[in-house]
């Protein structure tokens, strides 16, 4: 149903924002009451929200959060949730911060998550400060990896150059096409330099 102007931004600036912070800050100091915390959390939000998708999907956030996020073979997504809830479960991971599931269809592009046939993106999120983040995000990224998952380019990964040129067929061809465009390496930069290596 759509959302009214009061909904949103109760929603929005209440219970998406002030309202995960605390819960996730709730999670870290009282692991064992994760689970309910998070049934409790869920229900404030609809389920179900239609309307056009600058109101949809665009919203502020002023919890300061990590995250990162793999697109997987959309017809691996049951197996690879499977594995990723063994493991947070495995690890007794306080998670506060909901995964988000989202899906689309194949296409051309060279750099796109979605080369080549329908993906789905699994986007994993930790508070910033949380101390667990870096053995979270390893664990969860080792999985995804592992299926076949590609990262992201604007969002936490570890993923260099040689892992990247395994899992986008055309980076091979991008980057050729970046040393006739940019020979010089003008749009260059430390982060371009890790995930597409060097211009020239």
């Amino acid at each position: 149903m759509p959302r009214s102007w009061f909904g949103h931004h109760v929603e929005d600036g209440l219970v998406s924002n002030a309202g995960l912070a605390a819960l996730a800050h709730l999670c870290d100091r009282l692991p064992g009451r994760t689970p309910w915390l998070n049934r409790t959390f869920g229900g404030l939000t609809p389920h179900r929200v239609v309307g056009p998708s600058h109101t949809v999907f665009a919203s502020a956030r002023t919890v300061r959060f990590r995250e990162m996020e793999y697109g997987v073979p959309l017809a691996d997504l049951p197996e690879v949730m499977a594995e990723v809830s063994a493991a947070i479960r495995r690890r007794r991971w306080p998670v506060g911060f909901p995964l988000e599931i989202r899906s689309t269809a194949g296409d051309d592009l060279w750099l796109s998550m979605a080369q080549g046939g329908p993906r789905a993106f699994v986007a994993v999120h930790t508070v910033h400060g949380d101390g667990r983040a870096r053995a979270y995000f390893a664990e969860l990224e080792r999985i995804l990896v592992a299926a076949g998952g590609r990262p992201h380019w604007g969002k936490m990964h570890s993923l260099g150059a040689e892992a990247l040129a395994g899992l986008y067929p055309h980076l091979g061809d991008f980057t050729a096409l970046r040393a006739q465009l940019d020979p010089h390496g003008v749009f260059a930069n430390e982060y371009t330099d890790r995930v597409l290596g060097p211009v020239g």
